[in-house]
């Protein structure tokens, strides 16, 4: 008999017999059991409370230690908050990869930060700029276009404008759930773990991860469809940027635009950190362009590329 059904037990017993039922009475006093439970195990209970206090003020200690750190970073410098590097691409998270190459773009100062990925919105990246949190890739491109007075795409026409909104939400809310149900539904995140640093941790995060994804993918509608018609859905999608695109260099024309960002984030997905993806061979078998487009903004805004991976000295320093 385990300890909890002794007690459990007793709850049941007369006073008598050293449990807590009454003769007196119609029931059993749930007090009186919860009062016995609570003497007979306090030292236990005592030092799970003094734990979970130790933890809380740890956190609250830790959080003030990092927001000086961060402060002490200077003003106006962002703090780009994400998750660390991957071994073949700075980024296994489009919206990061696409900040970062967008703060390269206006040429503003920023600094990664690795140790609280996620942020006021449980997404990630965020960042802190002057003690001030913002969160979403898009909101804050647009702050920081206004707070830096940089608007890289101040020529361009409206209809080009709309048109590059229509293919940034195509890809980032169409295109991304059907890398998001290759990476870790059907690819079951092996050929994801190949291309991140891994240790048992990750993994274990990882796999939690998948069992909340699959629910999302669901409730979102791709995950409704088999994987044949999530392909062709999403070949489609490739082909109408390859189609736009064209033979120009950027999507607008000579010059790198701030929505350049968010495609070159979510396609450096494709060729770097989905291995064996039905979306890679399209790139590299059907849609050369696209390929094309993805080394131009690489030489152009990344130059560094190579340092930025987990494994380089400068990373690890």
């Amino acid at each position: 008999m385990t300890v909890c059904h002794k007690y459990i037990e007793m709850a049941y017993l007369p006073r008598r017999c050293g449990g807590h039922w009454s003769g007196d009475h119609d029931g059993w006093s749930l007090f009186e059991a919860a009062e016995n439970f609570l003497c007979r195990n306090k030292f236990w209970i005592v030092g799970a409370v003094a734990v979970v206090g130790a933890v809380k003020i740890y956190g609250v200690f830790r959080s003030r230690q990092l927001r000086e750190e961060w402060n002490a970073m200077g003003p106006n410098v962002v703090v780009l908050h994400t998750v660390p590097p991957g071994l073949i691409c700075p980024s296994p998270v489009p919206a990061a990869l696409k900040l970062e190459t967008f703060l390269r773009l206006a040429k503003i100062e920023y600094k990664r930060e690795y140790n609280v990925p996620m942020g006021p919105k449980h997404k990630t990246p965020w960042i802190t700029i002057n003690g001030e949190d913002i969160a979403d890739s898009e909101i804050i491109i647009q702050r920081l276009q206004k707070m830096f007075n940089k608007f890289p795409d101040t020529d361009l026409p409206k209809e080009e404008r709309a048109v590059g909104v229509a293919m940034r939400v195509m890809l980032e809310e169409h295109f991304y759930w059907g890398l998001v149900s290759w990476r870790f539904s059907e690819d079951n995140m092996q050929g994801f773990v190949k291309v991140i640093k891994t240790s048992p941790l990750t993994h274990l995060a990882l796999k939690m991860l998948q069992r909340t994804i699959a629910k999302i993918l669901y409730v979102q509608g791709v995950g409704r469809h088999s994987y044949d018609e999530i392909h062709h859905f999403m070949r489609k999608d490739l082909e109408a940027l390859s189609d736009y695109l064209g033979t120009k260099a950027y999507l607008h024309g000579s010059a790198v635009s701030v929505v350049d960002c968010a495609i070159f984030g979510l396609l450096c997905q494709i060729v770097y950190n989905s291995p064996g993806s039905p979306y890679e061979k399209y790139i590299r078998e059907d849609f050369p362009n696209l390929l094309e487009y993805v080394e131009r903004v690489k030489q152009q805004l990344w130059p560094d590329w190579e340092e930025c991976l987990a494994n380089s000295p400068v990373t690890e320093q």
